[in-house]
């Protein structure tokens, strides 16, 4: 393989990715935004329900719970959602960037 295609510019970019995308709950936050609703806009409520249909062992409850404060937090500071802690109303943002840097670090392989 060519050190060309390890791209050292996006590095950084890229594991952040990685270790945002490593964790299955944010991962199937980011998957309900991406493909269950049309609306960027949910409820704590409603994403915890679809999540907890989704990885049984994660009940409701437990998600509501743990969802601001692991999970959202992170998805948050990277850019990914914004997170209303007085109304639990989540915007989701989406990464233009995830995409490519996905094709990247699977291009290195």
């Amino acid at each position: 393989m060519s050190a060309d295609n390890c791209h050292p510019e996006k590095r950084g970019r890229a594991d952040e990715l990685l270790t945002t995308l490593s964790n299955p709950i944010r991962r199937e936050t980011i998957h309900f935004f991406e493909n269950y609703t049309e609306d960027p806009n949910s409820s704590l409520e409603e994403l915890a329900t679809h999540i907890a249909d989704r990885i049984p062992a994660e009940s409701r409850e437990n998600l509501i719970l743990k969802l601001p404060q692991m999970h959202l937090s992170k998805l948050q500071s990277r850019g990914w959602v914004s997170y209303d802690k007085q109304t639990g109303q989540i915007r989701y943002h989406g990464n233009e960037e995830a995409k490519q840097l996905l094709t990247d670090v699977r291009n290195m392989f």
